[in-house]
């Protein structure tokens, strides 16, 4: 019993990047909530702030995807695909990931985004996908927390009240 106390958890690093500015929203949110939950020697959050459809997007996809396990793209396709620079993100990506690595998309469940999960898929192994027929997850709608405080439009955030959600979990 004595070992397992004081036995040291595995550090576990997460770099967030994002082209909105999260610093306040990191601060006044997520830090109280993840030190409320781990030990700090648990889990290291790195933010960085880049657009990965520019040249600063391209260094920094090549000098971190590298060392990725799980790359997660959270509801930002729907924007590269308006934005007509998905498709060369997805080259630049898929260049860098080593074999074994995983890419979660979740975004807004639109025909866009459904294309380019099909385009992605050609490229790597589906692990597992939402199911829009029949007996898929079913991803429910953000709390009144999360529509509160981070879909409120600040800082380049997109605002929204609720949204379908489609994802899928790609390995290469």
């Amino acid at each position: 019993m004595a070992a397992i106390q004081n036995a040291k958890f595995a550090e576990t690093t997460f770099l967030l990047a994002d082209r909105a500015d999260w610093q306040s929203t990191a601060l006044n949110l997520f830090e109280p909530l993840v030190n409320k939950h781990c030990e700090k020697s648990q889990i290291v959050l790195e933010r960085v702030q880049v657009d990965l459809a520019t040249d600063d997007g391209r260094k920094f996809i090549d000098s971190h995807v590298p060392d990725a396990d799980i790359v997660f793209l959270p509801s930002l396709l729907t924007e590269m695909i308006t934005e007509n620079t998905e498709a060369q993100f997805r080259t630049n990506l898929l260049q860098m990931l080593k074999p074994g690595s995983r890419v979660v998309l979740i975004d807004h469940r639109l025909p866009a985004f459904q294309l380019v999960t099909l385009q992605w898929s050609q490229d790597l192994k589906i692990l597992v996908q939402d199911s829009h027929e029949g007996g898929g997850v079913v991803i429910p709608p953000p709390s009144p927390w999360v529509t509160n405080n981070l879909l409120d439009g600040m800082g380049k955030r997109s605002f929204v009240r609720s949204y379908a959600m489609s994802w899928s979990v790609l390995e290469r």
